[in-house]
């Protein structure tokens, strides 16, 4: 009995080691795009980085399995103004972001019960 013990204690640890490593090995690359307006076509479940200063319309692929979630990052630097489409209609709040010069972290999230992405940007920076 006590062999039995210690077999299912030593397999369950080595599970809960095996499945903590295939977590911590998980690691989204993020992609530099090098074009800073124009249209610009955003894949999901990547993460991405990019400088724009003028106008810019994202295109966003529809996910194919939408039994699971998909998200698109962007890490984002403004100058100036530039207009903005963001590839869909339907945001955060209800609100489209507002983007002035400045850093963002924006994220799309793909919502299966509106078959759509929705999408919302935070302000990056130091405090005030």
């Amino acid at each position: 009995m006590a062999n039995e013990v210690y077999s299912a204690r030593h397999w369950a640890a080595k599970a809960q080691q095996a499945a903590s490593q295939a977590v911590s090995t998980v690691k989204m690359p993020i992609t530099v795009l090098t074009v800073s307006s124009g249209n610009i076509s955003l894949v999901p479940d990547a993460v991405y980085r990019l400088s724009l200063n003028e106008a810019t319309v994202f295109t966003l692929q529809a996910p194919e399995d939408i039994s699971v979630h998909h998200q698109i990052k962007l890490f984002m630097e403004v100058t100036g103004t530039p207009t903005i489409n963001w590839g869909t209609v339907n945001f955060f709040n209800e609100t489209a972001p507002d983007i002035a010069e400045g850093k963002y972290i924006v994220y799309y999230d793909y919502d299966p019960n509106l078959s759509e992405w929705v999408c919302g940007a935070m302000r990056a920076g130091v405090s005030q």
